[in-house]
């Protein structure tokens, strides 16, 4: 039996006094699953993206990223774990002294090999997918929600993923606006064995054959809950 792609277990971060999420957090995701997650608060949304990629401290349970315990693991190798995720930012998540070319290629460029042209095609073709004209050339302050939104999910896609962190779109005009072409992606990566979490404020963006199979949960500080 393999590894799961992601199990959180009871997880409770060493600062939850200071922390949206006080935990304890259970989460397990294995190949071709996906988690749709109500997530009405933005601070939520996102501290449970850095737990899904194992980045805080933890006072008490473990973090799992395909079979490794993320805690225990040597930085370098840890990284790596980390360069199998694709994370779709929320808007104010983009560094905003960068281009968006730059900040949609970095993780890959620090994680990968590949040469930089290959790179930047893909994420133009992906860009384009999700209707923009491809990587916009401008930094993060000069584009709409809803184009961080489109430039999130191009990025999230970037390199073949294996786990897919969706904190963008959240909001529930961006979400309802991608939701064709993110629900159609999704649907062709989970069959390719990619497991999946999307943060929403929508639960209108999840309609749809493709997602019906998904597990809903609903986010708040003390942890996942159905939904």
């Amino acid at each position: 039996m393999s590894a799961p792609v992601l199990d959180i277990a009871d997880a409770v971060p060493a600062e939850a006094e200071e922390s949206a999420l006080v935990g304890p957090i259970r989460l397990h995701l294995d190949a071709g699953e996906l988690a749709l997650v109500e997530a009405p608060d933005a601070d939520q949304a996102r501290a449970l993206i850095g737990l899904c990629a194992g980045l805080p401290a933890l006072r008490s349970g473990r973090v799992t990223l395909f079979g490794e315990t993320i805690a225990t693991l040597p930085r370098r190798q840890a990284e790596a774990l980390r360069g199998r995720i694709g994370i779709a930012p929320a808007a104010d998540g983009w560094l905003p002294h960068l281009d968006m070319e730059l900040g949609m290629l970095l993780a890959c460029r620090h994680h990968g090999t590949r040469p930089a042209e290959e790179l930047r095609a893909e994420a133009a073709a992906l860009a384009r997918d999700f209707g923009l004209d491809g990587i916009p050339d401008a930094t993060p302050h000069e584009l709409s929600r809803l184009d961080l939104a489109r430039a999130g999910c191009a990025r999230a896609f970037l390199q073949h993923p294996a786990l897919l962190l969706l904190e963008s779109p959240r909001d529930a005009e961006s979400a309802e606006a991608l939701a064709e072409p993110l629900r159609r992606k999704l649907q062709r990566a989970l069959g390719e064995g990619v497991a999946a979490i999307w943060l929403s404020r929508s639960r209108l963006a999840w309609d749809g054959p493709a997602l019906r199979g998904a597990r809903r949960l609903c986010l708040s500080a003390e942890g996942l809950a159905p939904a």
